[in-house]
C-alpha cells in the first residue's frame, strides 16, 4: 500500500481528535450534515506549509457555508530534527507545537491535534496530504500534496450535486 491509505470512493475511517482548546471533534459526527476537508501536515513539512496561504483562502470562501467544514490535522513532525525540538514525546507538547504552528502561519482554520496513537496514520503515512470526506462518509478527494484549487473544485462539484 502507498502512502495514502484511504481511496476515493471508500468509506472513510473515523477520526476522533481534539482541537487546540481541548474540544473533541469526531469525523463521523459530520455524516449527513457536512462535507469535511482534512489537511494533514506539520511545521517541518515545507511542501505543506508553502500551500497554507492558498488553503486559507479556500477556507475563507467556505467558512460560513453550512455544508462544509475545514480542519488542519497537525500530525507528528515530518522532519523533527529540522525543528531542533525532536518529535514531541507527550500530547501536551504536541498541542504546544500545534499552537505555535497555528500562530506562525496565522491560520484561522480549526486545527486538530493528532494524538500520540497517531490516528492520522489511518489516512496517510505522509504529511501534506489532503482529503475531502463527503456527507455520506466517503472519501471524495485525496492528494499527497495540498492542491487548494483542486480542493475548491471538488467542493464546488459536491455542492452542485446536492
Amino acid at each position: 500500500m502507498g502512502p495514502i491509505k484511504t481511496r476515493v470512493g471508500e468509506q472513510s475511517p473515523d477520526l476522533s481528535l481534539k482541537d487546540l482548546h481541548g474540544n473533541p471533534v469526531i469525523l463521523s459526527s459530520f455524516r449527513g450534515n457536512k462535507h469535511v476537508v482534512l489537511a494533514f501536515g506539520s511545521t517541518s513539512c515545507g511542501l505543506f506549509t508553502m500551500k497554507l496561504d492558498d488553503l486559507q483562502r479556500v477556507y475563507e470562501q467556505y467558512r460560513q457555508h453550512p455544508d462544509v467544514a475545514f480542519f488542519v490535522v497537525y500530525q507528528k513532525e515530518a522532519h523533527p530534527i529540522m525543528m531542533g525540538t525532536g518529535q514531541p514525546k507527550t500530547q501536551e507538547r504536541r498541542v504546544e507545537l500545534a499552537k505555535r504552528f497555528q500562530d506562525k502561519y496565522r491560520l484561522e482554520m480549526p486545527v486538530l491535534v493528532d494524538d500520540m496513537s497517531n490516528q492520522a496514520a489511518k489516512f496517510t503515512r505522509l504529511p501534506s496530504t489532503a482529503m475531502i470526506v463527503d456527507k455520506d462518509g466517503r472519501v471524495r478527494y485525496e492528494a499527497m500534496l495540498l492542491h487548494p484549487c483542486a480542493i475548491e473544485q471538488t467542493l464546488q462539484q459536491l455542492l452542485r450535486q446536492e
